[in-house]
């Protein structure tokens, strides 16, 4: 049984899924399992994910006929058989500690639900420096009243409890985006708490292809402000 549970969603990731895949097929830890939902790609991707799968048995593949990204997180998650479950955008690269990092913070931090480490950021096919060692000492800082002022985790760079997102509903299938900062709303107004760790758990690919560079800055504000005033109503803003 895997003790962590990477799960993505992709449609038409052709130009960088294979180094995402990499980057978790690169794991030190060897306790992992994929479980990726392509989101009905017309390009090259089915033939990238079924040449993964068929090299890693780890790799488990879902395909459907394009359900809109928030039921397909859903199903992903419903695939995952560990407890602790981590997100990886297809256009994202995880650092090779990731899982036995955020494992072993999980489970010796069990007040959290979700733990989240910092993203270095990249705007090329190849990463502006290195990963560092991230086995040093690790300090958990509890963000769970950020979440009034921004969203304080990086998607693809947290460590998520399942039965804690199962017990909120999972993700918003009604949203066209910010699906994560919702998420994260909705399990500290359930109680539950957030934390952050100071190492840099995962690679953000920032190009002109992703849904933010797509969507309207001013619509997409607006839907930010729309989740922050539900956490400062819920949570309070003077903390």
């Amino acid at each position: 049984m895997p003790k962590v549970s990477f799960y993505m969603t992709v449609r038409n990731g052709e130009r960088f899924i294979e180094q995402a895949l990499k980057s978790i097929r690169a794991q030190d830890a060897g306790y992992w399992e994929a479980v990726i939902v392509d989101d009905g790609s017309s390009d090259g991707t089915v033939s990238i994910l079924k040449s993964a799968a068929a090299q890693d048995a780890r790799i488990r593949v879902v395909y459907t006929g394009g359900v809109g990204r928030g039921r397909a997180l859903n199903r992903a998650v419903s695939l995952c058989r560990a407890e602790f479950i981590s997100n990886l955008d297809a256009d994202d690269i995880a650092h090779p500690q990731r899982a036995r990092v955020l494992l072993e913070t999980m489970a010796k931090n069990t007040e959290f639900a979700v733990m989240a480490g910092r993203s270095q950021v990249f705007t090329s096919d190849h990463m502006l420096g290195r990963f560092g060692d991230e086995t040093s000492q690790l300090i958990i800082k509890d963000v769970t009243w950020r979440l009034t002022k921004t969203n304080p985790v990086g998607h693809s760079t947290c460590g998520v409890r399942r039965s804690a997102l199962r017990a909120v509903g999972g993700y918003d299938e009604g949203r066209t985006s910010q699906y994560d900062y919702d998420l994260w709303v909705r399990l500290a107004l359930a109680g539950e708490r957030v934390g952050r760790i100071d190492v840099a758990l995962g690679a953000k690919r920032i190009h002109r292809d992703q849904s933010y560079e797509r969507t309207a800055h001013l619509t997409y504000a607006i839907r930010a402000l729309t989740i922050q005033w539900r956490a400062i109503q819920g949570l309070g803003a003077n903390k």
